[in-house]
């Protein structure tokens, strides 16, 4: 026997991975998190994919706006029931702030609800992000986002920096074009 122990992803539940580890490589992946599970908490001056900042957006923001000069007046769009999204929010000011708490791996959208939130969807190992509505308010969107997802066993983890690609009625598309913030 070769002393390795191994259990079910928390996640998918289906895959194996060693005992106690947070998730199985596949998740990892989808999520777009580094293969060993990075936990950068205590470095607020780069941001990098695949790296967990906390479990709270409103404290995670708040420590990009005193170590990268994001727009502190902008919090109270983070916490328990809020957007967790805010516009030209960044250091330049050219860039919105995005945390996914709701998110689905697969295009297979639910009914979206015209009066309710979009439906987001991670596609690509997080190369892609389709931004789903049944009516799309277009003003002000096409701005490249800094985006972070929330994993149940890491909390937010950055996704990366996403251009805005296209558009129709009811769906906004986005692609990675940085794994790190600032963007080199």
């Amino acid at each position: 026997m070769c002393g390795i122990e191994y259990e079910h992803c928390p996640k998918c539940g289906l895959l194996q991975m060693k005992k106690g580890d947070t998730l199985c490589d596949t998740c990892k992946a989808d999520l777009g998190i580094a293969p060993d599970g990075v936990n950068a908490r205590e470095n607020f001056d780069e941001i990098k994919r695949g790296h967990s900042y906390g479990t709270s957006s409103a404290e995670i923001y708040a420590k990009f706006c005193s170590h990268l000069n994001w727009d502190k007046y902008q919090i109270s769009h983070f916490g328990y029931k809020k957007s967790l999204f805010a516009v030209n929010a960044d250091t330049d000011r050219t860039r919105d702030v995005w945390f996914l708490f709701h998110y689905n791996t697969v295009l297979n959208p639910p009914a979206v609800d015209a009066a309710g939130p979009s439906v987001n969807f991670i596609l690509d190992s997080g190369e892609t992000i389709i931004e789903k509505k049944k009516t799309m308010p277009w003003d002000s969107y096409e701005n490249e986002r800094i985006v972070f997802v929330f994993d149940k066993n890491l909390g937010y983890v950055f996704s990366g920096v996403y251009e805005y690609k296209s558009s129709d009625h009811d769906m906004r598309l986005y692609k990675r074009i940085s794994d790190v913030y600032p963007v080199m």
